[in-house]
């Protein structure tokens, strides 16, 4: 399995703090049947510029990779990049999922902007593709499931934490009936922590193969291949 969304990287986000802490969730990702991970610690244009984050990703990979030479798991770069009609006017390349032209974009979680759809559509005629980042984690997502499904159809994809659907049995049934219409492309960990948010995707694949069944679980995993093929492929209509 492929993990999309992760801040594994040490001492850069609000993910993990030290290296032993990196190595930790990294042997948990493994355990749980994660054999890919893409790196994605936050971008917020308002705090960094692209150069500054870069170096300090580089770095904690770096530190990383020198300490997990052991771990089969593949280490991919990325980055969960905070919504702004900024990005427009930046060289987003480095920011994208490696080897790919597929953008984590974390949206406000106070209010949906609204110039979403119009930067989403710029992005888009750009050559590139915004996946919504924990999208249950958005009040206004969750009350109005068609801002979901708008964006789906101007080109977006949408992602959600696997410890959501495991924890708490009202955002589970409400994931459940998002999945099943068509609203969610990818399920991924968001892990910061083993205690906070632990990586659970496998756990999380098993509970919707049971809820679901085994073929909407295994189209969620292939999805998560298609875009780091960074293919192109007909996503069902939402609703």
């Amino acid at each position: 399995m492929i993990d999309l969304h992760s801040h594994i990287l040490p001492g850069i986000d609000d993910g993990a703090e030290g290296i032993d802490e990196a190595l930790a969730l990294l042997r948990a990702e493994q355990d749980d049947g994660v054999d890919t991970v893409v790196l994605t610690p936050h971008f917020r244009t308002h705090m960094a510029n692209i150069e500054m984050f870069l170096q300090n990703r580089n770095g904690a990979l770096e530190l990383l990779r020198s300490n997990a030479s052991d771990r089969p798991v593949k280490l991919l770069t990325g980055s969960e990049t905070a919504f702004s009609p900024e990005l427009l006017k930046m060289n987003i390349d480095p920011l994208c999922i490696e080897g790919t032209k597929n953008i984590l974009i974390e949206m406000p979680m106070d209010h949906y902007p609204s110039v979403t759809r119009e930067v989403f559509y710029e992005l888009t005629l750009l050559g590139y593709t915004p996946i919504v980042a924990h999208a249950e984690r958005h009040q206004y997502f969750m009350r109005d499931p068609g801002q979901l499904a708008a964006l789906i159809r101007g080109g977006a994809y949408i992602q959600v934490n696997a410890d959501s659907l495991l924890r708490g049995r009202q955002t589970s049934k409400a994931i459940l009936r998002m999945i099943a219409t068509n609203l969610v492309h990818v399920i991924a960990t968001d892990t910061h922590s083993m205690d906070s948010r632990p990586p659970l995707l496998g756990q999380a694949m098993a509970f919707i193969e049971k809820k679901l069944g085994k073929d909407t679980a295994q189209r969620l995993i292939q999805n998560a291949q298609w875009i780091l093929n960074n293919e192109v492929w007909i996503v069902p209509e939402p609703g």
